[in-house]
């Protein structure tokens, strides 16, 4: 992925993630990492091993909601009679409506 296509997937500048290669500043705060890996749909547990934070060493408890839409969704994705790619495809479109929505508050 270029920088551009991950600053658009997870909404955090370019900057910001080379400082966290470089270790530039410290530990990265937190709610940016968790941001930063709803984006690129990467676990936060990897992020957390990463960088070596234990006492955030498991995800958070996903919020509840009671919208039987978004319920169905959340059931097909963790069905695993369905397939990975129908998944990845619910996930996309979920991605693509939280942008959507970012933009226009931002």
């Amino acid at each position: 992925m270029t920088d551009k296509d991950i600053h658009q997937a997870t909404g955090i500048s370019p900057s910001t993630f080379h400082k966290w290669q470089t270790t530039e500043g410290g530990l990265p705060r937190w709610e940016k990492v968790a941001q930063f890996c709803a984006g690129l749909d990467i676990p936060v547990t990897a992020a957390a091993a990463a960088l070596g934070i234990s006492d955030r060493a498991r995800e958070p408890e996903p919020e509840a909601f009671d919208d039987p839409d978004l319920l169905r969704l959340a059931r097909r994705l963790r069905d695993p009679a369905v397939s990975e790619a129908e998944k990845q495809a619910i996930r996309h479109t979920i991605r693509l409506l939280a942008r959507s929505t970012r933009t226009e508050v931002d």
